[in-house]
């Protein structure tokens, strides 16, 4: 008769039985080990319905599409290179697969996109010039993976995404750079708080260690002093100084770790502080800010038009524009007048035809133009 299912643990990591730890991300890697495999006795795998009561070293793994399946079945569908999943059909490969972290795998989804988005959106309150600036930061970072959790826009929202990182690599690498240190500093702060921490109780075993020793040492000298006949308020005299004494040594030693666990707080605190932090300009900001809120997803949206290098310019009111006579740039060779038959027979040389060389420059340059966002004010009202 099966067992009763117990309710749901985590699970300490585990070397794969089948895989040998090489079936995709098979280990979670956290340093710090709060993070572990989840698993649970009602496991079962959808594929080839074993279950653990048949397998107790069964494990499942959870693929790309947040399909759960044990490693005998992603050996043997995915041994041979990327193949369909099972369950929906989405391609996969075998090094795609993961270990299960939470029992929902919803909220698996949600903190892997969380993961994801939160790579490329690593700044902090302090790179921002202003506490409103790094409000909307926020509100876009929120507003991107509501849409990807959500299934909402996904692909209006990718390019979105994709636009940001391509405008920001700098910035992220730098701070990805930063995140990193910091993570180095603070295990080796961790470590050194460990070390301190052993110090720390080997001191007060000693100092156990020192009173009971101190104490047997009073009751043999008051045996000895009393059998020699002498007054047993004398002893308790002196036995008095001495612990008077002893207390005030006791004292000075706890006032002198006090004061060198300190100096070892500020020390850590200053190390700490020492990495230099960067910082957002507004201009920054505000390239950030544009990037996340256009609406443009064609071929071209990762590609920087180059508006933040100079101020746009409004076209010439010749052209339609709101500038004024002479503002702007205007191509000297798309003059109207020089695609005349005239034009092209007064500039007619031997196999060139100048009509078709307008033309031809004037198409490439509305088709490349396609590609950039307007400038702002630079067209005229509908």
């Amino acid at each position: 008769m099966r067992a009763t299912p117990t309710q749901a643990k985590p699970r300490a990591p585990a070397v794969s039985g089948l895989g040998r730890g090489a079936v995709g991300q098979a280990q979670i890697t956290d340093k710090s080990g709060r993070i572990t495999e989840y698993w649970s006795e009602d496991d079962k795998c959808p594929i080839c319905k074993t279950d653990r009561y048949l397998s107790p070293r069964l494990r499942l793994m959870v693929s790309p599409c947040y399909h759960k399946m044990c490693e005998s079945c992603i050996d043997r569908l995915f041994s041979l290179g990327p193949a369909a999943c099972p369950v929906c059909g989405k391609i996969v490969r075998k090094q795609q697969f993961s270990a299960q972290t939470f029992q929902d795998l919803g909220v698996e989804e949600e903190v892997a996109i969380r993961r994801r988005v939160a790579k490329l959106f690593n700044r902090r309150p302090e790179d921002f010039p202003s506490l409103k600036a790094y409000n909307d930061y926020l509100e876009e970072f929120e507003e991107i993976t509501f849409n990807l959790v959500n299934k909402v826009d996904v692909e209006h929202t990718q390019q979105r995404l994709a636009q940001y990182e391509a405008r920001n690599k700098a910035i992220i690498a730098a701070h990805q750079q930063q995140r990193e240190h910091e993570s180095e500093k603070q295990l080796q702060a961790d470590e050194e708080a460990r070390h301190e921490r052993q110090v720390r109780a080997q001191r007060v075993l000693a100092e156990q260690k020192l009173e009971q020793e101190q104490r047997e040492e009073d009751e043999r000298e008051m045996v000895a002093a009393l059998a020699t006949g002498r007054s047993i308020d004398d002893v308790m005299r002196e036995r008095a100084k001495r612990l008077e004494a002893r207390a005030r040594d006791a004292q000075k030693r706890e006032r002198a770790e006090q004061q060198r666990l300190q100096e070892y707080e500020r020390e850590r605190q200053a190390r700490w502080n020492a990495a230099p932090k960067p910082r957002q300009t507004a201009a920054e900001a505000e390239v950030v800010r544009e990037a996340t809120r256009s609406d443009y997803v064609g071929a071209f949206a990762t590609i920087d038009d180059g508006t933040a290098l100079a101020p746009a310019r409004a076209a010439p009111a010749s052209l339609g524009g709101r500038g004024a006579a002479g503002d702007g740039y205007v191509d000297p060779w798309l003059r109207p007048e020089l695609a005349t038959p005239d034009a092209a027979a007064q500039y007619r040389a031997g196999g060139y035809d100048w009509q078709r060389q307008v033309w031809q420059r004037a198409l490439g340059a509305a088709c490349d133009a396609l590609a950039l966002r307007p400038a702002e004010g630079s067209l005229g009202s509908a």
